[in-house]
């Protein structure tokens, strides 16, 4: 007796295997909606970004003609970026920007020393009124700020900031660091 129950626990086995290889051509594969990557947390740290330094060696300085009035303003100053630098010019909520490599820009980059590249810009009376769209430069209060940034981003630092105080007639113009 114990000889049948061996030969029919082995026969079901064999045929359980058989039904199973048989039924193996049926399997799909499905797709997984895993990610492979793992979720990180992280709780009680702090998160900085780099800032870009402010222009250094700054400066503004008008040219006035007496009558005529004022001719243009030359900025100068030093990044420790080539490139990316930015003028903005701002009056009566007006906002004229200026873009290195940018078609018309009056920026160019004059030497390096140092680490640091050094930068120019001159703004003839015609450029500034292109860049605000105002009528005439026979007095009023400008704001001009000069930023440091990367050639292509708008990744830009704190300004360096100028009130170019223009006089009726160009007298006593003066354009001193905000």
């Amino acid at each position: 007796m114990m000889g049948r129950f061996r030969t029919g626990t082995i026969a079901g086995a064999m045929l359980a295997v058989v039904a199973l290889c048989a039924g193996a051509g049926d399997v799909t594969i499905e797709q997984t909606e895993a990610a492979w990557s793992k979720a990180e947390y992280a709780s009680g740290g702090t998160i900085s970004a780099a800032t870009l330094v402010a222009p250094s060696n700054a400066t503004c300085v008008p040219a006035s003609v007496i009558v005529v009035g004022l001719q243009s303003v030359r900025l100068t100053w030093s990044s420790p970026q080539q490139g990316g630098q930015q003028i903005q010019i701002v009056k009566n909520g007006v906002t004229g920007t200026d873009v290195q490599g940018t078609a018309g820009s009056v920026i160019t980059q004059t030497g390096n020393a140092n680490n640091a590249y050094q930068y120019q810009a001159t703004f003839s009376t015609a450029k500034l009124l292109g860049l605000v769209n105002l009528g005439d430069l026979l007095g009023g209060t400008y704001t001009i700020r000069i930023y440091n940034g990367y050639a292509g981003s708008t990744w830009i630092s704190a300004p360096k900031t100028f009130q170019l105080n223009v006089v009726l007639l160009g007298l006593n113009t003066t354009c001193p660091a905000a």
